[in-house]
């Protein structure tokens, strides 16, 4: 997979960026295969200098630019970058994935919970309610005996 990605260089506290067409898999320091423009940060206004032909060629053959890289095409008039730009925010990214993830498992342990709980009481008032009816039946056996050996 082929990604438009910017590659840092200059010195310590001085950034300036080459935009480069890479493959996704190599680091971000490595070989590339074509360099697209350059981006520097430091200057007022910042100095961004791009191929339209060649970025719009790159990603028409399937590159994907990174979000930054596609902020700076749409910026300089390469409206084919735009799309990246909304696809990309539509996605959530996998920390709100694994954030909603853990929420919704929270939730049905929570749902579980209660579950588990209303089920104990309603045992728990299940046996009170069958202790209840067996002493009283138990008193109304008692009864009759009661009164049969009273009257003897």
């Amino acid at each position: 997979m082929l990604v438009i990605r910017m590659q840092r260089t200059g010195r310590k506290n001085a950034p300036f960026y080459h935009i480069v067409v890479a493959e996704k898999s190599k680091p971000v320091q490595g070989k590339f295969l074509e360099r697209l423009g350059y981006y520097n940060p430091l200057v007022q206004p910042k100095d961004i200098s791009l191929q339209k032909e060649r970025v719009e060629y790159w990603i028409s053959v399937g590159a994907q630019p990174s979000q930054t890289v596609a902020r700076l095409c749409t910026k300089n008039g390469i409206s084919q970058a735009e799309k990246f730009i909304k696809a990309r925010a539509q996605k959530p990214s996998k920390a709100e994935e694994e954030a909603a993830k853990k929420k919704a498992e929270a939730e049905e342990a929570q749902k579980k919970a209660t579950e588990e709980e209303a089920q104990k009481k309603a045992e728990e008032e299940k046996t009170q309610a069958e202790a209840i009816s067996s002493e009283t039946s138990e008193a109304s056996k008692e009864t009759p005996e009661k009164a049969e050996t009273e009257s003897e």
